[in-house]
């Protein structure tokens, strides 16, 4: 079983897609499976992504004020964001950004006959809808929202998280990493 969370998301993804004999179930947390450039709202978002190059080279401390306020009622969220927003590298993140623009994974989900459990936090109705669709695709998946919780809802709602996780592996019948017998 493959686990991705964010962007991570997009990992499992091509995994499942290049080695779905590999991948017995996956679950995507809080990521997309395309970028939709259909409706005006859709091509003005990715015309930001394409201009934020900006948010990327300014100092990680002037985009810690933004970060605690999104965050303020998830610490430990907050505190490993922040980490990543002082420690990122700007040039590989751009980069990392603008690549994913062109991801459609839409058809490859399709083919993928294991089960798959799709996460989101119900915070922001974007990251819904993004989940939404994947989980769409996906001919044995399913959906769960978690309660109080924004990207990455691992982070703001661990325990939430880890309960539908589990969830999913005792209804499928596979086991965790570490228990006897797996792989």
């Amino acid at each position: 079983m493959f686990v991705g969370i964010d962007y991570g998301g997009l990992i499992v993804q091509q995994i499942a897609r290049q080695y779905p004999e590999r991948a017995a179930a996956i679950v995507i947390a809080d990521s997309f499976c395309r970028v939709d450039s259909s409706t005006v709202f859709s091509k003005l978002q990715l015309a930001a992504a394409y201009m934020s190059w900006l948010d990327y080279y300014a100092p990680g401390e002037l985009l810690l004020p933004s970060l605690r306020l999104a965050y303020q009622r998830w610490a430990p969220a907050y505190d490993e964001l922040r980490r990543n927003v002082l420690n990122r590298r700007p040039r590989e993140l751009y980069r990392q950004r603008l690549a994913t623009r062109r991801i459609d994974y839409t058809d490859h989900l399709r083919t993928f006959r294991g089960p798959a459990l799709g996460v989101a936090g119900d915070y922001t109705a974007y990251g819904i809808a993004c989940m939404e669709e994947l989980v769409a695709c996906l001919p044995q998946a399913g959906l769960a929202v978690i309660a109080d919780a924004r990207g990455p809802s691992s982070l703001c709602r661990p325990d939430a998280f880890n309960q539908v996780v589990e969830q999913f592996l005792n209804r499928h019948a596979i086991r965790s990493f570490g228990e006897a017998g797996s792989g």
